[in-house]
């Protein structure tokens, strides 16, 4: 088992990632930074076995140590190459993994050393609502992702990476979500139409094979998780994920009939950071390729 962890990052995600090691036995949790805020945060919290750091030592052969690089995606790769450098082996990176596809050619090399987060896959449930769509027989597919500009999500002020388009922030979780949708085969869009790419709003659509993909992002409007499944024969599914409570909607002439619903909380995030640190079958999942798949992939709409 793992005997220390390292955290680069301050923002809402690394907090949550920090809740859910916290209390593990034995595990010291060091977070590199000089912010005053995390020091707060953490006295409040109680937080036991955690400390701070100005500066990522030297790994320590005689323990196990990891990375979580939960931080600004454009201090990624040099959060990256300083772990690797300092000869740390296991480490994890929040996505996007990095600014864009050149950077990903400098981390090749290391590539067995380098996890990137794809919290979709961890979710069994998400996985079970999919299993009631025929992907044979999807004619279009939506994907509706909103946030507002300000949102606390358990009690946790969430703020956005500002220094990266919306759109290149999210399609990381909409490949992941396409591969769950097709059964992790190898898909390969096409035909990308751009039809508004700024900052904070997007929206375009591509192919996948004879699938029309259709995405609308916005960060300055009311929260939506949403994706429209429709077939041929113009059945018509909605998978609403909006807030906690999940929902599958089978939608007939503008009537909507419930097919399935639960509850959703953070456990996905935990099964995601104990597969890393335990190393088990399922850490496979956040293989180094997908991320560098992705930017292959979607590198029409990412810059």
């Amino acid at each position: 088992m793992v005997n220390v962890i390292y955290v680069f990052g301050t923002g809402r995600w690394s907090k949550e990632i920090i809740k859910c090691v916290s209390n593990l036995k034995n595990v010291k949790i060091f977070i590199i930074t000089s912010k005053i805020h995390i020091r707060n945060w953490v006295q409040k919290k109680k937080l036991k076995n955690v400390f701070f750091l100005k500066k990522l030592p030297h790994n320590n052969q005689s323990q196990i140590s990891k990375i979580f690089i939960v931080s600004l995606v454009g201090k990624h790769l040099s959060q990256i190459k300083m772990s690797i450098d300092k000869k740390y082996n296991r480490i994890f990176v929040e996505k996007p993994l990095v600014k864009n596809k050149k950077q990903i050619s400098l981390l090749d090399k290391n590539k067995k050393k380098i996890y990137v987060s794809r919290i979709f896959s961890f979710d069994e449930k998400f996985k079970f609502f999919l299993r009631n769509i025929d992907t044979s027989k999807i004619k279009h597919l939506k994907f509706f992702w909103h946030d507002p500009a300000y949102e606390k999500r358990r009690r946790i002020i969430k703020v956005q990476d500002k220094t990266i388009k919306y759109s290149f922030d999210i399609m990381p979780h909409i490949a992941n979500i396409l591969d769950l949708i097709f059964k992790d085969k190898k898909i390969k869009p096409t035909k990308f139409l751009v039809n508004k790419n700024k900052n904070n709003e997007s929206k375009f659509n591509f192919w996948i094979k004879d699938i029309n993909v259709f995405c609308d992002f916005s960060r300055v409007s009311k929260r939506i998780r949403k994706i429209e499944f429709t077939y041929h024969d113009e059945k018509f599914y909605e998978f609403d994920f909006s807030n906690n409570k999940r929902y599958l909607l089978k939608i007939t002439n503008k009537k909507k009939t419930l097919i399935k619903r639960y509850n959703s909380k953070l456990n996905n995030l935990k099964k995601m950071i104990f597969s890393f640190l335990l190393e088990d079958q399922k850490m496979k999942l956040l293989n180094y390729q997908y991320s560098k798949n992705f930017f292959i992939n979607y590198d029409k709409i990412l810059k």
